[in-house]
């Protein structure tokens, strides 16, 4: 895989996008921290690989709230549980709009 800074990106755009084969990725860093990976897409459906690109993004979401879910030991509340913390949530947000009235 090539990385390019975001830098090298604006000033050489057509040299980072000459770069990009067929089977590799391309990943821009800021900072040094890596921002976006691009890769080759001539030959593909794009609004597929759109929907693909949000179907990954939502899978590490979900990930993401299930493992911070069990740091914070939320994966063993009972349905009970989880319906009392609704009911207060929901009793919470009452009493802001009435006093926001």
């Amino acid at each position: 895989m090539k990385t390019f800074t975001i830098t090298e990106l604006k000033k050489e755009t057509s040299t980072v996008l000459d770069s990009m084969s067929k089977d590799s990725y391309t990943l821009i860093t800021q900072g040094g921290k890596p921002v976006s990976l691009m890769f080759d897409i001539e030959d593909m459906d794009l609004e597929q690989v759109i929907i693909e690109a949000r179907r990954y993004r939502a899978r590490l979401a979900v990930e993401t709230m299930r493992k911070t879910s069990k740091e914070r030991g939320n994966d063993t509340m009972t349905m009970n549980d989880i319906d009392k913390l609704i009911a207060e949530s929901r009793a919470e947000h009452r009493t802001r709009l009435t006093q926001e009235s």
